[in-house]
C-alpha cells in the first residue's frame, strides 16, 4: 500500500515542491499567455546574437548554464551545456540555435531534453517547462529519478505522443511516467492533435510514480484514460481528470493513493475510477462527480487474484451525480468508507457481499460511518445502499445520515439484484440477516 486512510485526514508519501496551480482551471485552450513573452525575452537577451566569439569567458551566460569549468561551448552559439546537469531547461518560445538545456539556452521541445537526460549518467534531475503549449511528436518518457517541473496546468501544455513502449501491445500516451519519476504543473492533452491517446500511462520502478498539480484530459476513445495505472501510483494534491472515457483505470497489484487537497475526478463519460487490479485503493479528499457509468468501481472482475480481497479506503470525500452508482464494489474487493458524501447517485453505493470480502459501512464500538447518504434536501434517486449477499452475515452500516431515522430498509426479490427495485429506500437489500443501520441521523 502506497498511502493510508486516516480518518479525517488523507496520509500519502507524496511530497510537492511547486506552487499549487489552479484546479478550479478547466480552460485549458489558448496562448501562452504573457509569462511566455517573457520568457522568450530572456532567452533572446542570452547573448546569442550579440556574443560575436561566442565565449566561455562570458560570465553572464556560463553561470546560467551552470559552469565555467568542465563545460563545453555549443556551435559557437555562446551556449554552455555542463557535463552533468541537475536541471535541464525547455521553453517552446526559445530561438536559440544550439540549445544546451540550461536556463538561457533551453531546448524547444520536451523531447529533446528526455533524450539528453537519457544520455546522461543516472541520477536525480529536474527538467523544467516553460509556460507554453508542446506538441511532441512521440511519448514523452519520464525514467526513474527523474521530475518533470512545469508552470502550472493553465500555463504548461503537453499534446501528441504516441505508443508508450517498443511491443505492439504498448498503448499509445502522451507521458510515460515510469516508477520513481514525477510530472507536475503541467495539462496533458490525450486528444489532440491527431488521434486520441491516453494522457498518462505509469510503469513499475523503484517507487510509486507521482502525478502533482496537474490536469489530464482528452483521452476519450473507447478504453482510453486520462491516467492509465499499471504498478501503481501516487495521485495528488492538485490532480484533476475530465473529459476522459474514464478518468482513471487501475491494473496490476500496486497501490494506488490520492493525496492532498483538490483533486477531481469529473465529467468522465464512462466510470470516474475504474479499478481493475488487486492492490490497494486509497481515497481522500476528493470530488468524484458528474461521471456517466459510475463513480468508482472496483472488485466487479474474477479470477484476478488470489487471497482476501483488498480492503479499499475512502474518507472525505464527496461522490455526487455519478450515473448508476456513486461506488459500485463487487465480491472481490472490499471497501471501509469514513466522512464521504454520497448523493445524487441512481444507488449511492451497491455491494456484493461475497464469500470472504468486507463490506465496512461504520461499525459499533467508536467507529462510525459518518457519511451523508441522504437527507431533507438531497439523496440519491434509488437508494443509499444496496447489499446483494452471498452468505448471512449482517451487514453494518452504523453512524450514518439517512433521509430518515430509522432509515427506510426493503427487500429485493430472491435471484434478483439492485436494477430491480422500482421504488426508493435508504438501503436495499437480499438475504436473511437486515443490515445494522444503528446509531442514525437524518442528513441536512
Amino acid at each position: 500500500m502506497i498511502g493510508t486512510i486516516r480518518w479525517g485526514l488523507v496520509v500519502a508519501a507524496c511530497a510537492s515542491g511547486a506552487a499549487a496551480c489552479s484546479s478550479a482551471n478547466f480552460d485549458v485552450a489558448g496562448d501562452p499567455g504573457a509569462d511566455a513573452a517573457a520568457d522568450t525575452q530572456t532567452t533572446g537577451d542570452t547573448g546569442t546574437t550579440t556574443d560575436s566569439g561566442g565565449s566561455p569567458e562570458d560570465a553572464g551566460i556560463a553561470n546560467e548554464g551552470g559552469a565555467l569549468d568542465g563545460g563545453s561551448v555549443d556551435g559557437g552559439s555562446g551556449c554552455v551545456r555542463t557535463d552533468d546537469p541537475a536541471e535541464i531547461w525547455v521553453d517552446a518560445a526559445s530561438t536559440v540555435t544550439t540549445p544546451s538545456g540550461s536556463a538561457t539556452c533551453p531546448f524547444r521541445h520536451i523531447s529533446e531534453a528526455v533524450a539528453y537526460v537519457a544520455s546522461l549518467p543516472p541520477k536525480a534531475r529536474i527538467i523544467r517547462v516553460r509556460a507554453g503549449t508542446y506538441v511532441e511528436g512521440e511519448a514523452v518518457k519520464i525514467r526513474p529519478q527523474v521530475q518533470l517541473i512545469g508552470e502550472g496546468a493553465a500555463s504548461t501544455k503537453i499534446t501528441g505522443g504516441g505508443p508508450c513502449g517498443t511491443a505492439s501491445s504498448d498503448p499509445l500516451c502522451v507521458v510515460r511516467l515510469e516508477g520513481g519519476g514525477s510530472i507536475e504543473g503541467v495539462a496533458v492533452n490525450g486528444g489532440a492533435p491527431d488521434a486520441s491517446k491516453n494522457a498518462i500511462v505509469t510503469y513499475g520502478g523503484p517507487s510509486a510514480p507521482k502525478v502533482t498539480n496537474t490536469q489530464v484530459f482528452g483521452a476519450a476513445g473507447d478504453g482510453q484514460s486520462g491516467v492509465l495505472v499499471t504498478a501503481g501510483a501516487i495521485l495528488g494534491p492538485g490532480f484533476e481528470s475530465f473529459n476522459n472515457r474514464f478518468g482513471v483505470t487501475i491494473w496490476g497489484s500496486n497501490g494506488v493513493a490520492f493525496a492532498g487537497a483538490s483533486n477531481r475526478v469529473e465529467n468522465n463519460t464512462a466510470v470516474g475510477i475504474e479499478h481493475q487490479g488487486t492492490g490497494q485503493l486509497s481515497v481522500g479528499n476528493v470530488s468524484v462527480r458528474n461521471n456517466a457509468n459510475g463513480g468508482i468501481r472496483a472488485g466487479h472482475l474474477t479470477a484476478i487474484g488470489t487471497g482476501a480481497p483488498a480492503i479499499h479506503q475512502f474518507a472525505n470525500t464527496s461522490i455526487k451525480n455519478n450515473g448508476p452508482f456513486g461506488i459500485s464494489i463487487g465480491a472481490n474487493a472490499g471497501i471501509k468508507i469514513r466522512y464521504c458524501t454520497v448523493t445524487g447517485n441512481q444507488f449511492g453505493i451497491v455491494a456484493v457481499y461475497g464469500a470472504s470480502n468486507t463490506l465496512d459501512f461504520g461499525i459499533d464500538g467508536g467507529d462510525p460511518g459518518n457519511n451523508l447518504f441522504g437527507g431533507s434536501t438531497s439523496k440519491n434517486v434509488r437508494g443509499g445502499l444496496c447489499v446483494t449477499p452471498t452468505r448471512n452475515t449482517p451487514v453494518s452500516a452504523v453512524g450514518n445520515k439517512w433521509s430518515k431515522c430509522d432509515p427506510d430498509i426493503k427487500t429485493i426479490g430472491v435471484g434478483l439484484g439492485c436494477e430491480s427495485v422500482d421504488g426508493y429506500a435508504d438501503i436495499w437489500y437480499r438475504g436473511l440477516s437486515t443490515p445494522n443501520a444503528g446509531n442514525c441521523s437524518v442528513g441536512p
